[in-house]
């Protein structure tokens, strides 16, 4: 398990990315989706482990890229670790006390997705970078 402490927000009720840190109110683990490693995932690319071991090691969250894709009215909580089992990839998101962050914790119709940078040669994933998360509604995957 990795520690690592960035902030996850949310753009609008359908997609929620990540931000800078605040008290958390709630605690839970997520699988991240559509990140399968070792096999195609559902878009038919394929993240090699250890491609994704090093994203995770040398996460690349900066001031620019949370201003980039996060509004400070849009932070539901951050992200405190990130780990693999099993094949997949796991986070734990603190949430704050609001009302996108109850939105998402109450219901089952968001997932986690990680935004990243990386080349993609035969489907297959190198260089990759993950720079931001998002909850996003399952309907938009």
């Amino acid at each position: 398990m990795y520690r690592r402490n960035f902030l996850i927000g949310a753009t609008a009720i359908t997609s929620f990315p990540i931000g800078i840190a605040t008290v958390a109110k709630s605690k839970q683990n997520f699988k991240l989706h559509n990140i399968v490693l070792d096999a195609p995932n559902i878009n038919n690319r394929i993240y090699p482990k250890e491609v994704v071991e090093d994203a995770i090691k040398n996460i690349f969250v900066t001031l620019d890229n949370l201003t980039q894709h996060v509004s400070p009215e849009n932070i539901v909580g951050n992200v405190t670790d990130l780990w693999i089992h099993d094949n997949s990839v796991f986070c734990t998101v603190n949430f704050i006390d609001n009302e996108k962050a109850k939105l998402i914790l109450s219901s089952d119709k968001f997932v986690i997705t990680p935004v990243g940078l990386g080349n993609i040669n035969d489907n297959v994933i190198s260089d990759y970078k993950i720079v931001s998360m998002s909850f996003v509604d399952k309907a938009r995957c």
